[in-house]
């Protein structure tokens, strides 16, 4: 049960920024759940059960040249595995259209190298929007938002120096900043967002982050909410007659027998599961019942 609720949450996670960090934490105890991952997976529960709405608001804005990708990380966040995790958010203007929280596969020695780690992957992140844009027919450039100052000190200068345990594969954002195909900035640590992705923060924190990004928090559901139906309320043209609803299927499925005849493609007695004619197949004790119902006199006229 454990892991049916948790896999639920997790398709919730990328509308949810809020609570991805929590979602995320728990997946990685869908292998061995325990009775602490119950006590926070409840803990979600009462949060969504709190807050059962997050509004992502698209304002009407020019043109926007420019992707913001701003990320954080919170080295060895992890107590058991002492792994840190990796967080950030994707802007265009004033429209968050990604958000994401990940646990990064390599054990980082620092701060910086964990910093560094979460900027690779923001960046790789940022030139898939930027990749989609292009496909799309946008030209947009890239610019990379974070808080740590050491990890910035290692990407704007050139070679490892002594950082030599840091793996070679993730410098390659330092020939990007070094053309300026990707700048980078440095921002307060407590004005990103980024942050809300990273680690457990109190209400407060969490409602300035929600805000920064654009997004609000609401109570209800939407007007434009797909609503339930009854049986006695479906159908494409929402008829409120269930057997007017059957009667309008049964004449298509006749429509389609005619042409069917018309193109010499079936005999005379429609097809059915175990060469039983349409009739019984729809139910009906016999093509006469069928005919009958659909309004003939006689199987004949059907």
């Amino acid at each position: 049960s454990y892991r049916g609720v948790i896999a639920r949450c997790n398709d919730l996670a990328s509308e949810r920024p809020d609570c991805n960090f929590a979602i995320k934490e728990g997946c990685r105890e869908m292998s061995t759940p325990t009775t602490g991952s119950l006590r926070r997976l409840v803990r979600i529960g009462r949060y969504l059960k709190n807050h059962p709405r997050l509004v992502w608001k698209f304002p009407m804005q020019s043109q926007q040249s420019e992707v913001i990708v701003r990320t954080d990380a919170d080295w060895a966040g992890c107590r058991r595995a002492r792994k840190s995790t990796s967080g950030g958010s994707i802007s265009i203007g004033e429209h968050c259209i990604k958000t994401w929280s990940k646990t990064q596969a390599v054990i980082a020695k620092s701060s910086a190298e964990s910093e560094l780690y979460g900027v690779v992957r923001g960046a790789c992140e940022g030139l898939g929007i930027k990749t989609l844009c292009a496909d799309m027919g946008s030209e947009v450039g890239i610019t990379l938002e974070l808080d740590a100052t050491a990890a910035n000190g290692i990407l704007v200068r050139q070679g490892i120096a002594k950082v030599r345990h840091i793996d070679v594969g993730v410098l390659w954002l330092q020939e990007q900043a070094a053309r300026e195909r990707e700048p980078l900035h440095k921002i307060d640590g407590a004005q990103n967002p980024a942050d809300l992705m990273t680690k457990h923060l109190c209400s407060n924190k969490i409602e300035d982050h929600i805000r920064r990004l654009r997004l609000e928090f609401r109570e209800g559901r939407a007007e434009a909410v797909a609503q339930l139906h009854s049986v006695d309320n479906c159908g494409p043209q929402e008829v409120a007659d269930e057997e007017e609803f059957i009667r309008g299927c049964e004449a298509i499925v006749v429509e389609y027998l005619k042409r069917q005849l018309k193109e010499g493609k079936v005999s005379g007695q429609a097809p059915g599961p175990g060469g039983a004619n349409a009739g019984q197949a729809l139910g009906h004790g016999s093509a006469q019942d069928y005919g009958q119902a659909l309004g003939h006199e006689s199987a004949q006229d059907y």
